[in-house]
């Protein structure tokens, strides 16, 4: 099977991955959305692999497909795809599969529209999880064990780096850690994803936290592991 490949190119000022995110669902004109980042590279055979795996899609509760990233072709970043399962939401998989690592997402265009990045006080980032989480809600994505995405991968220095980006976007987050305490059905990860938004909470010094979370009992419940978040992540070192 052979692919024709075509090539738009759009330039944007430098406003975050979530606006050019945006920009590119917006401008696509092809039925299924997969975004790559520019350090990383699909394998060679990675759209004949999404495209054979599309024709499997005959039901509209279906958002797309998740497959596999490794660090090369035959490592994964992560846990194999649980056995059995053809299809789950993405938080399913990681909160009742139990599923560890990264993923490749490619989604339907039309399903990415509906749900764009909404950042909070002109700030530029917000997780990818702010969209996944709402499609999650009403969809369901076809498992694909196998590796189409390569990456590199620095544990330690992602983790730095994430902690500077969030401290820079600080509102978005809490945004989204409320949003996904909400979607979440396990109560530990209620709990988790509160206690994130309380730490960051604290790092801004927001006295009306638990007023605003619109959930006070679980707010609550959630102060002690978000306060040790908040000095082990976010609390500025001398």
């Amino acid at each position: 099977m052979s692919f024709a490949r075509q090539y738009t190119h759009f330039y944007q000022e430098n406003q975050g991955k979530p606006i050019a995110f945006n920009n590119g669902v917006k401008n696509s004109n092809c039925k299924y959305f997969f975004c790559v980042d520019s350090d990383d590279y699909l394998t060679e055979n990675a759209i004949q692999i999404i495209s054979e795996e599309i024709k499997k899609i005959r039901n509209d509760k279906i958002s797309g497909i998740i497959a596999l990233r490794g660090i090369n072709y035959n490592q994964t970043i992560g846990t194999r795809m649980p056995r059995n399962v053809k299809y789950s939401s993405l938080k399913n998989l990681y909160e009742k599969y139990k599923f560890k690592g990264d993923t490749a997402l490619v989604y339907k265009t039309e399903i990415l529209r509906q749900y764009p990045f909404k950042l909070q006080n002109q700030e530029k980032f917000i997780g990818e999880c702010f969209v996944y989480d709402q499609i999650d809600e009403k969809y369901e994505m076809l498992l694909m064990d196998k590796i189409i995405y390569i990456c590199k991968y620095l544990e330690d220095g992602y983790t730095k780096n994430t902690i500077k980006i969030l401290k820079k976007n600080p509102y978005s987050y809490m945004v989204m850690k409320l949003q996904s305490s909400k979607v979440s059905k396990n109560i530990l990860y209620k709990i988790k994803h509160m206690a994130g938004y309380i730490a960051m909470g604290i790092y801004v010094k927001d006295k009306e936290l638990i007023k605003k979370s619109n959930n006070s009992i679980l707010a609550i419940i959630s102060v002690p592991l978000g306060l040790l978040i908040y000095i082990i992540r976010f609390k500025d070192k001398e």
